[in-house]
């Protein structure tokens, strides 16, 4: 881009704003034929109230000095100019002069007075050109010349001297431009800038349908869109690829579509986009394509699994309110008549449609409702079944800790394990509490506080977090026991594991009853609210809980069903009555497990034949 110089910035104005001693204003009048030396003068006479009089004498030869020089320079103008300016040079000369000798000081020093105010109107100028160069507002003036134009005049203003007006003057001169320049340049690369922006944007909607397959390349809008002339400029096919084909091709990947990907790859690679034969993919953007291709291979298979999960999950929640309704009246006993299932089957279908769910996948969804209607139990006879006992409890254990068991019910009432009443009852049983888990205990909030249980009732002690807020050392059998000993073997998994899960359980039905009643006091509570409420009562409630599971833990462990990691050297040495350190422990922890000393031998027998 060519510099732009700023003309005409104003100058010095005739009339000048000036302040007197005690604040008044007054105005102060150019006068024709004054020198340099007149107006230091002029100056120096504010300064130093001994020179008025010299100043008065060169007030009056000052006339009769511009007759003399006016008449050199009509007579030979090149002399008169050269005589001038060998007169200030010799002045000046002479000035310093006397300064180096100590005859005038740095009040008296006119030279000295001209250049103090000259370097603080320098000073002035650069400060300016600091802070036009980094206002945001100057910065987006639409009209920079006028601006810098108009500001150089308010800085003007503020000066009172010509002298310093004319020293300030080169860096006025050099910062307009600069500001010009820079603000025009902005200008033009913002303009550039949209205009690519424009040139993508006028093809964008065909570009998204190409990557569904409902616009193909060789078009005569793309073939339209490569010929604008807002595409040519330098690099512009791989600023179309970046910038669009590229994060399209991403999102294809991201959303599962991995194979259609690196079909829309290809046909970048192949796109001739004129009659010659030439390509939109040039060597530079052929590697570009092909690091890309790399790319979408190696993540391609990720993304493919994050989408069919969340694909998955989607007709899930979809198919739920349709299962439910079908499944209901297969419980109820209310027959599956055919006006019945043909008027749902066609709602499934309009609605399952509408929230994604793919046709193949609907069409299954009503043939598997059709063949649960079919199935032997649904009819009236219950053909002798028996509920298997260990199968009815495998299925509460597990709902009793919010896993979702329907098709183990499902699967349990095939093999004939269960009645139809306790598969009904099962049934009910599974929506209610894959619903608590969802909304209730699958929360942040409340997930924090099963944490705690979790980390209670384990062999790897946690340091920091939430599980602080109890001091468990490394479990919660140490805990209560308070036993330790290098001999000790860790407290079994197993065993944790069992009374972690009766915990558990426990806090699950303290806030299912909170719940019950947080919703019996106000049926109408929303969802939200619900949720705050339960948030704000867990705290109480779990403190509550805590107690109780220790409690319960105490009782289990009493019974001597569970490994406590006691040491068998430590409890054949209480055994024997022998008393040192080793029985000492074992004392001590059968204490703290409120076992009376009348029962201690007893215990440990049992303990000894039940884990050594």
């Amino acid at each position: 881009m060519a510099r732009v110089q700023v003309q005409d910035l104003p100058g010095a104005p005739g009339l000048q704003p000036t302040v007197r001693s005690g604040g008044q204003y007054g105005v102060a009048v150019q006068q024709a034929g004054r020198n340099k030396l007149m107006d230091l003068a002029d100056a120096l006479s504010t300064v130093n109230p001994m020179l008025k009089d010299f100043t008065a004498i060169r007030v009056a030869e000052r006339d009769y000095q511009r007759e003399l020089g006016e008449r050199a320079f009509d007579e030979n103008p090149d002399e008169a100019m050269k005589k001038l300016e060998a007169g200030r040079s010799k002045a000046k000369a002479g000035i310093r002069s006397a300064v180096n000798k100590g005859i005038i000081d740095e009040y008296s020093n006119p030279d000295f007075q001209a250049g103090i105010m000259a370097a603080k109107g320098k000073v002035s100028a650069k400060e300016f050109r600091k802070a036009l160069l980094t206002d945001p507002e100057a910065l987006r003036a639409d009209d920079p010349i006028a601006y810098v134009r108009e500001k150089t005049s308010e800085f003007y203003q503020g000066i009172d001297s010509n002298y310093v007006r004319l020293s300030v003057e080169p860096i006025l001169k050099k910062t307009a431009d600069e500001y010009v320049n820079y603000v025009i340049g902005r200008q033009q690369d913002e303009a550039i800038a949209q205009g690519k922006i424009d040139w993508l944007s006028s093809i964008q909607d065909e570009a998204k349908a190409w990557t569904s397959n409902k616009f193909d390349l060789n078009d005569a809008s793309f073939k339209e869109w490569i010929d604008d002339g807002a595409g040519s400029f330098k690099g512009s096919h791989k600023y179309a690829f970046d910038n669009m084909f590229k994060p399209l091709i991403r999102d294809m990947v991201e959303r599962g579509n991995t194979a259609g990907a690196l079909k829309k790859l290809q046909e970048l690679k192949n796109w001739k986009i004129s009659d010659s034969g030439a390509k939109f993919a040039n060597s530079e953007l052929l590697d570009d394509l092909n690091t890309l291709e790399r790319t979408v291979l190696q993540e391609g298979e990720n993304f493919t699994n994050l989408a069919i999960q969340a694909y998955n999950r989607q007709r899930d929640e979809a198919l739920s309110p349709f299962e439910a309704e079908f499944q209901a009246r297969l419980n109820d006993d209310v027959p599956i008549t055919d006006f019945f299932f043909k008027d749902w089957a066609a709602r499934a279908r309009e609605e399952l449609t509408t929230a994604g769910v793919k046709a193949n996948d609907v069409e299954k969804f009503i043939a598997s409702q059709r063949e649960e209607a079919n199935k032997s139990y649904n009819r009236e006879s219950e053909d002798n079944v028996v509920t298997d006992a260990d199968t009815l409890g495998s299925i509460r254990s597990m709902l009793n800790l919010g896993i979702d068991q329907k098709n183990e019910i499902t699967q349990a009432r095939d093999r004939k394990e269960l009645t139809k009443s306790d598969y009904n009852t099962l049934m009910i049983a599974n929506g209610d509490e894959t619903d608590f888990e969802k909304n209730v205990m699958s929360r942040p909030s409340i997930r924090g506080y099963s944490d705690i249980i979790e980390n209670r009732f384990s062999n790897v002690a946690v340091q920091g977090g939430i599980a602080t807020l109890f001091k468990n050392s490394t479990n919660i059998v140490k805990d209560l026991t308070g036993y330790t000993s290098n001999m000790a073997p860790a407290v079994p998994a197993v065993a944790l594991q069992t009374l972690g899960n009766k915990a558990e359980q426990t806090f699950r039905k303290e806030l299912r009853d909170l719940r019950k009643q947080i919703i019996a006091s106000d049926p109408e509570i929303s969802r939200p609210e619900l949720d705050r409420v339960i948030d704000e009562r867990t705290e109480a409630l779990f403190t509550r809980v805590q107690e109780k599971i220790e409690a319960d833990t105490l009782v289990s462990l009493r019974t001597g069903n569970f490994n406590l990691g006691f040491s068998k050297t430590d409890v054949d040495t209480f055994l024997a009555g022998t008393q040192n350190r080793n029985s000492t422990r074992i004392a001590d922890a059968l204490e703290k497990l409120e076992i009376p000393a009348s029962d201690a031998v007893r215990f440990l027998e049992t303990y000894k034949n039940n884990h050594f």
